[in-house]
């Protein structure tokens, strides 16, 4: 059976850090696969200030052609709108139930999973990845987790990970402490309104793509624009 890391999000635009991520969890969980799968219309999300979903898809591809074992899904632009993490996991679930799929979320994301769009059934349609931020504690996560989710009980986390925990759906949970690399997608795009330099942000392919698609980025960018302070990173 193919242990399949699931990324989800906007990737507006996609990263070395969203990149950085995926080889960090897949190296330590040993996964066969990544699939990257970016939202078409974010449910919790204003869209102003989000590229439109083919180019974001163009990006994404870009950013992992010739990696291997990564693939883009653009699964959600045939589901029904706004997107949702259930029903995205319910139909690649359907389409393929052999895969052992394992969806990834920041600490603070996966403890707020219960109160997302049908959360408390979303949790038995995959395995899950906690990306803990370091210096986490972890247990005041694992008194988090017991709270969102009666029932649950740990079990012995694999090798290199600080925690793991057992749902009553019989799916697992995994908490990793991942490095943080300094950027992010809000970064990108004010730089990038400024005329800034963002080679060592991007890969070169989806720099080059964004170039060409440099009204696009230009129109779409400025109507949700923010200034940061100096030396911040959102």
């Amino acid at each position: 059976m193919q242990r399949t890391l699931i990324i989800g999000g906007t990737f507006n635009p996609v990263h070395f850090g969203h990149l950085r991520l995926a080889e960090e969890v897949r190296k330590s969980l040993a996964f066969d696969q990544v699939q990257w799968i970016p939202c078409h219309v974010p449910r919790h999300k204003c869209p102003k200030g989000l590229l439109s979903f083919s180019l974001r898809l163009a990006l994404l591809q870009a950013a992992v052609e010739g990696e291997t074992g990564a693939s883009v899904n653009d699964i959600e632009i045939r589901l029904p709108s706004p997107s949702s993490t259930y029903q995205t996991l319910q139909a690649l679930t359907s389409i393929d139930p052999d895969t052992d799929r394992h969806f990834i979320l920041g600490c603070d994301e996966f403890l707020r999973l219960h109160e997302w769009y049908r959360g408390r059934e979303t949790i038995s349609l995959a395995n899950w990845v906690v990306a803990g931020r370091m210096g986490l504690d972890v247990d005041w996560f694992c008194k988090s987790v017991e709270t969102a989710w009666p029932g649950c009980r740990p079990i012995s986390p694999p090798k290199g990970s600080l925690a793991a925990y057992k749902f009553v759906s019989g799916r697992r949970a995994v908490l990793l402490q991942l490095p943080r690399l300094e950027v992010s997608s809000s970064l990108i795009r004010e730089r990038w309104l400024s005329g800034r330099n963002l080679d060592e942000l991007l890969p070169q392919t989806v720099l080059e793509l964004l170039v060409a698609h440099r009204a696009d980025a230009d129109a779409t960018w400025a109507k949700d624009r923010r200034v940061l302070p100096a030396g911040h990173v959102a």
